[in-house]
């Protein structure tokens, strides 16, 4: 078999083949770029979005134990009050009201502990401050 001799028009073809290749490689390194800006873009959303959500993290955290500090302190008070009634450091209590102040003292004790709890099962590993007195 003789080899045949090479037809000018395949060359064009080849040099045309080629332009289209690096035209169609040049548009997908394009969208390449622009997708990359995109997730650029979207990293740095989602690094902000964290840092907010951190911050309110913390802010709930903080409210939650103002405010159970808040619901103590009156709690403390009228156990202590409750305490200094029973033992009748101010005169001799009823029957009645002996019953009453022991009820009001077990009640304040109680919703301590509960609001506690139910703080605690809602945000676990929240760090609410030591109950005094």
């Amino acid at each position: 078999m003789a080899s045949r001799p090479s037809d000018p028009a395949d060359g064009g073809d080849q040099l045309h083949q080629l332009r289209a290749q690096a035209e169609e490689l040049e548009a997908l390194r394009a969208e390449l770029a622009e997708t990359n800006r995109g997730v650029v873009a979207l990293y740095a959303e989602l690094d902000d979005n964290a840092e907010r959500l951190k911050e309110a993290s913390q802010l709930k955290t903080r409210f939650l134990s103002y405010m159970s500090h808040e619901f103590r302190t009156p709690l403390s008070s009228i156990r202590s009050i409750a305490r200094i009634l029973l033992d009748r450091l101010d005169g001799p209590l009823t029957e009645e009201q002996e019953k009453q102040v022991m009820f009001m003292q077990a009640s304040a004790a109680g919703h301590g502990r509960e609001d506690d709890a139910a703080v605690i099962k809602v945000f676990p590993g929240i760090d609410l401050p030591k109950q005094g007195g």
